[in-house]
């Protein structure tokens, strides 16, 4: 099962465990399973709320019980600051670096979070767990938790624990979570493996990452948003900035995507099975407040190549066709995958060339600048594509006169097409005096008779 995340709003913790649970895993099941922690001091709750733009979704609450204060608080998320999904939330983290001569030294830090839930909570906890990474780490690997969901969680908070490292300058395994921040980390963290596990999800994809902007406070003066540690864990993502002065990404959602997501961009074909919306309170004012699972199964054969490339577009009414011969030339030396041109209408009536380059992301900058360098384009198109190839082999095939270089074309084992190589077989008909055509159709047919569509094919030729 393949799971898209179409992060409508950001994501945070909470709202990734509502959305999956909104797909069908049941809440008695997480409940059950979450009880197998050495965890305690806390409650679940669900509710359907409204995300705005009259969309509901599931609305998942950690509530912390206080046995001595005798009251329990709503609380989403292990670090805080101001954030698109209302929750205000201070909360500490001790990190702990020692250094040569085992000197200890604590460095406590406070973050004020909106992002769920209006709540405050600004009276001391005795600090009684031992809440270094590393200890919740030995906690996860000792526990009873399915090996996948297990697994799942230790990967995220890796991920959180080596961006507060890089940012705090201490090591990974002396970041420390205050008590109540180690309790709400670990349900929501623990939850989403739990869930993915339950829903047997095999690879994860996400849409682009939006992020929002401006400053928060913190313990120690303002910060900008997105937070240091939620930016870092984001390294590699597709993100896109917006204007709201909001924080819509936390650092547990940060470090969902960073563990989880293999792939960015639209989502890919599936044969849909669910929909999940995890709810957020905050009113946003130009996008519902939510996170969407989407689950399905990959439609495409399992050896597939899959590629995420893109095509680059120009409409060009006034070249000549020696120099759009060249441009293609120069497009093909320079990286493009292929290259084309397509005859269209343009304003006035005037006929003229569409032309497309395919090319791999990281060639655009280089084929967008020969494009607007060597045509009459003033300017381009650029869009992706999601390409599915299938494994090609090529093989040599023995002629009258010499050999020649066929591919040959297959899908999960077997041959779905051969195909003669045409600067091998221009080479042949030239040595041997012969037309073209007719070295091409021996190639063919002797391919064709070797390596028949539909048999199986083990890739190497023989």
């Amino acid at each position: 099962m393949h799971l898209h995340l179409d992060l409508v709003s950001g994501i945070a913790g909470d709202m990734t465990v509502a959305a999956l649970l909104d797909c069908g895993v049941p809440f008695d099941w997480l409940e059950a399973h979450l009880r197998a922690l050495p965890v305690h001091g806390y409650t679940l709750t669900t509710r359907r709320i409204d995300c705005g733009h009259a969309i509901t979704g599931l609305k998942f609450d950690v509530q912390l019980v206080d046995d001595e204060h005798e009251h329990a608080h709503e609380h989403e998320h292990e670090h805080g600051h101001e954030h698109g999904h209302e929750h205000a939330h201070e909360h500490r983290h001790e990190h702990t670096h020692e250094h040569e001569h085992e000197h200890e030294h604590e460095h406590e830090h406070e973050h004020e979070h909106e992002h769920e839930h209006e709540h405050e909570h600004e009276h001391e906890h005795e600090h009684t767990a031992e809440t270094a990474w590393r200890h919740i780490r030995a906690m996860l690997k000792a526990s009873a938790l399915p090996e996948r969901a297990r697994l799942h969680a230790i990967a995220i908070f890796e991920a959180i624990a080596r961006a507060e490292g890089r940012v705090h300058g201490v090591p990974a395994d002396d970041v420390h979570f205050h008590e109540v921040g180690a309790i709400d980390s670990i349900v929501d963290i623990v939850a989403v493996g739990l869930c993915l596990d339950y829903l047997q999800i095999d690879s994860v994809s996400a849409s682009p990452v939006p992020l929002g902007q401006g400053r928060t406070r913190s313990q120690h003066g303002h910060i900008p948003v997105p937070a240091p540690a939620t930016l870092l864990m984001l390294e590699g993502a597709v993100v896109r900035g917006t204007d709201l002065p909001f924080e819509l990404v936390t650092p547990t959602g940060a470090g969902i995507l960073a563990a989880l997501v293999e792939r960015w961009g639209p989502m890919p074909e599936l044969k849909l099975a669910r929909v999940g919306h995890g709810a957020g309170t905050r009113r946003l004012p130009d996008r519902p407040n939510l996170v969407r699972a989407i689950l399905g199964h990959a439609r495409q054969p399992t050896d597939l190549a899959i590629s995420e490339d893109l095509v680059i577009e120009a409409n060009i009414d006034d070249m000549s066709g020696e120099l759009c011969a060249h441009l293609a030339a120069v497009l093909f030396e320079t990286g493009a995958l292929d290259v084309w041109w397509t005859p269209i209408t343009m304003k006035k009536g005037r006929p003229a060339l569409q032309l497309s380059a395919l090319c791999p992301a990281d060639r655009r900058d280089t084929l967008v600048k020969v494009i607007l360098t060597e045509s009459s384009s003033i300017g381009v198109r650029i869009f992706p594509v999601l390409r599915h190839k299938c494994p090609r082999t090529i093989v040599s095939i023995a002629l009258p006169g010499g050999t020649v270089n066929v591919k040959v074309a297959s899908m999960d084992g077997r041959v779905v097409n051969v195909a003669p190589e045409f600067d091998s077989t221009l080479a042949l008909a030239r040595h041997m005096d012969l037309p073209l055509k007719v070295v091409l159709q021996q190639a063919m047919a002797s391919a064709a008779l070797k390596y028949p569509v539909g048999t199986a094919f083990n890739g190497n030729g023989t």
